[in-house]
């Protein structure tokens, strides 16, 4: 099958990170894929090194008319068979450009689909975006829950203590993210004289406030802030829990990355982590904005090794079970296959070669 792969945002976060995995997997599932997306991606050279077909687009607006074109022509020359889309704005996009000529797949990475409700199926990453969806009155049959995915997983190998233990956070640096939750919650530790090292990874538009914050709680000594991490791996072989402290997060990739490394978490109630992590399972769940209650998970897992690592192992059976190309393709395979068949177009060819078998 011929699948148009695309994804316009610029940045760099979950969003694209799932773009990228997702050519893995198609390719995985023995298709051809075409990766569309704006030149000025921050992910076009990890795009080029998955050596598939690329057409760049230039992308203003989803309403722009010339933007649109663009889209239309460049499906024109390709002609897929089905359209994966990434994000509102290229699901919006994609719907104007194809003009019902070819099915388009949502991916949902959030919970803000009204506007591309006119898709033909839709990928759910959590059972809430399936809910919902039903509470929108998309039809089951359209709706197609797939976890979000590894690639590959790395190998499992012990964890030597680390000493001073080290707590570690990663993504974008915006307030949704909740970092400045994490730093009170550091101080908070701090002030009961435990020790710590933490380095927040990342950078956006909040990081000098971030510092600032850093500077005025007198956590200078304990905090680092790398910028956006690279070797992923080295990360988190570095650190002794993961914590996601967001006020709003749909999903976020951090958070299978620790368990497929056997990295402790805490995470909040937000919609995305609290359908992931399992309290006390396979991590530590605590409420939004509440840095006392999220500076008492940290430190149980600080002082209680054992049982961190316990949670850890089993949040990487999770992984193992739930979120591997081998538990996701298949599932991809008969998303794409259904929507297809589906579509409009399929039923008018199929119309159209029983009237010529009639006719013979």
């Amino acid at each position: 099958m011929r699948v148009v792969n695309a994804m316009f945002g610029r940045g760099r976060g979950g969003l694209e990170e799932s773009f990228l995995v997702y050519h893995e997997a198609l390719q995985a599932g023995g298709h051809e894929v075409i990766s569309m997306f704006d030149p000025r991606a921050a992910v076009r050279e990890a795009i080029q090194a998955l050596h598939v077909t690329m057409e760049p687009v230039r992308i203003w607006t989803h309403w722009d008319p010339l933007t649109v074109w663009r889209v239309g022509r460049v499906l024109k020359a390709v002609r897929p068979d089905v359209i994966v889309s990434h994000g509102n704005r290229a699901g919006r996009i994609l719907l104007r450009a194809s003009k019902d000529r070819w099915p388009v797949l949502a991916r949902l990475p959030n919970f803000r689909f009204r506007r591309i409700l006119a898709c033909h199926g839709f990928i759910a990453i959590l059972p809430g975006q399936v809910e919902a969806l039903e509470q929108a009155g998309i039809s089951r049959e359209r709706i197609f829950h797939i976890p979000s995915m590894l690639p590959r997983l790395p190998a499992r190998k012990s964890r030597p203590p680390l000493n001073p233990p080290v707590i570690g956070a990663m993504g974008r640096f915006h307030p949704v993210k909740g970092f400045d939750v994490l730093l009170q919650a550091l101080s908070w530790l701090k002030q009961r004289g435990i020790r710590f090292r933490a380095v927040l990874a990342g950078d956006g538009e909040w990081a000098g406030a971030l510092r600032q914050l850093t500077t005025k709680l007198g956590l200078d000594p304990q905090v680092q802030f790398p910028g956006w991490i690279t070797d992923r791996a080295s990360f988190y072989d570095g650190i002794s829990v993961l914590c996601v402290p967001s006020r709003e997060e749909a999903f976020a990739r951090v958070m299978l990355e620790a368990m497929a490394h056997e990295v402790p978490l805490v995470v909040t109630d937000a919609d995305g982590p609290r359908q992931v992590v399992q309290h006390q399972q396979t991590g530590l769940i605590v409420p939004r904005e509440d840095f006392v209650a999220l500076g008492h998970a940290l430190q149980s897992l600080l002082q209680n090794p054992m049982w961190a690592q316990k949670l850890a192992r089993q949040a990487r059976s999770q992984v193992e079970t739930l979120h591997t190309l081998e538990a996701t393709v298949p599932l991809l395979n008969r998303a794409l296959e259904l929507t297809t068949i589906r579509h409009p177009r399929a039923s008018r060819a199929q119309n159209l070669c029983r009237s010529q078998i009639k006719t013979c």
